[in-house]
């Protein structure tokens, strides 16, 4: 069965589905409603979506099917009319299945069914135990033999919430460009941040971070740059003083992003040369480039800047302040323009055949958490006014771990006497 494209809204009253369905017949268009649940069946296409709130049928629901465009509109009833329905645009939550419950009862009830608890033997079957009992013993003897001391480790998981181990050489062999650590499978936490420092250590250029420093004419006019959506910001927050909850239309969802929500899996939570904008992309993440977890802003952030020093083209602290302050927009708008971008670095990683197991590894799995209810929205706001007033300023030796003050302070020096020799040759 086909998952068609769809999109929700909703009025006072009703839930509004807009259902592509071409080349079907109306006839054999099938819903059903039950409580939060709403099924549509009409051959080939299937979609079954899960309501915060209950819908009803009580007559005043209503379907019509657009042949030219093959898109039915549904308009649901809500049960308690007026009652506002969150996430109707996180289109891959609305698909998520029902939370599993624990079935005590019925558990209880199948044990009930059986044999008795303790029970009589006749004495045939207590001569059968006994000989069974006879055998295990002798086996037991036999193990007694076996080293069961055996040293034993378990691989160390990584990934999404650390739930992947066995992908080494998958990725070892197709993420080799962006992998930055040995023996993944036999690395742990404190192994991966320690090789992680110990490369980015090897990586780091002095003489190129100076050079930067003295030469920055073109760092400081990308600096200027603003991107949409701090005008967004902005716009929002003005809004908002007005009239609550209105949004801005850069948070809305376009129909690839839709069609990208729809494709991630319905699951719970628990070789080529690589293109270089995929390449710096997973270089510069800390996550996908060394499988390494953070539990602190802090840490997170001067890990983000020690790659931001040693790997790109522009290795400039200013730089690396704007994109701070632009990464703390991005929170401050909330969990929907997270999932905008995470869904942008997916459809990126996803198209090159060397970088799509991070996308196993991560990326999908973002994009069903941002959507999650475990991803609180006033959380994710209230990070980014951190992010925002997280400063840097100390760039000595103990906090990014290159003296970078020293740097520059030479490369000043070194500047000043190669005015002074040009003034010298003027003189000359």
């Amino acid at each position: 069965m086909l998952t068609p494209l769809f999109s929700c809204s909703q009025s006072d009253d009703f839930v509004l589905l807009t259902i592509k369905t071409p080349y079907v017949k109306a006839t054999n268009i099938e819903f059903f409603i039950d409580a939060c649940e709403f099924k549509l069946h009409v051959h080939p296409y299937f979609l079954r979506l899960t309501f915060p709130h209950p819908v009803v049928e009580n007559g005043k629901e209503s379907a019509r099917f657009d042949v030219g465009k093959g898109e039915m509109f549904i308009s649901l009833p809500k049960k308690d009319a007026g009652l506002f329905f969150p996430d109707l645009d996180l289109l891959s939550k609305l698909m998520m299945p029902k939370k599993s419950s624990l079935v005590v009862d019925s558990a209880n009830k199948g044990a009930s069914v059986g044999k008795p608890l303790i029970e009589e033997m006749d004495s045939a079957a207590a001569a059968e135990n006994e000989d069974e009992d006879q055998e295990e013993e002798e086996e037991d003897a036999d193990d007694q033999d076996f080293d069961w001391e055996i040293p034993q480790e378990l691989p160390e998981p990584y990934g999404f919430n650390n739930s992947y181990s066995g992908f080494a050489s998958h990725v070892a062999e197709l993420g080799r460009e962006i992998i930055d650590i040995d023996a993944i499978d036999q690395s742990t936490p404190a192994s991966r941040r320690a090789e992680r420092i110990e490369k980015e250590d090897e990586k780091f250029d002095e003489d190129y971070y100076m050079s930067d420093f003295m030469n920055d004419d073109e760092i400081k006019y990308f600096c200027k740059f603003k991107p949409k959506f701090w005008a967004s910001l902005k716009k929002i927050q003005q809004l908002r003083s007005n009239a609550d909850g209105a949004e801005d239309d850069w948070l809305a969802f376009t129909p690839t992003e839709h069609q990208e929500m729809i494709s991630l899996p319905n699951r719970k939570l628990l070789l080529e040369s690589t293109n270089t904008k995929q390449i710096y992309l997973g270089l510069l993440s800390a996550t996908l480039s060394t499988f390494e977890t953070f539990t602190t802003l802090s840490e997170t952030l001067v890990a983000s800047t020690r790659r931001a020093l040693a790997y790109p083209l522009y290795r400039h602290m200013q730089l690396i302040a704007k994109v701070k302050d632009d990464v703390s927009i991005l929170f401050k708008l909330g969990k929907r323009a997270l999932l905008k971008c995470l869904l942008s670095v997916r459809r990126l990683m996803r198209g090159d055949d060397a970088c799509f197991i991070f996308d196993r590894l991560y990326l999908e799995d973002y994009c069903l958490w941002i959507q999650s209810d475990w991803a609180k929205e006033k959380v994710i706001q209230d990070l980014g006014s951190e992010i925002h007033h997280y400063r840097i300023e100390n760039k000595s030796l103990d906090v990014v771990g290159w003296d970078l003050e020293a740097l520059e302070a030479l490369a000043k020096e070194i500047g000043n006497g190669e005015d002074d020799d040009d003034e010298e040759m003027a003189e000359g």
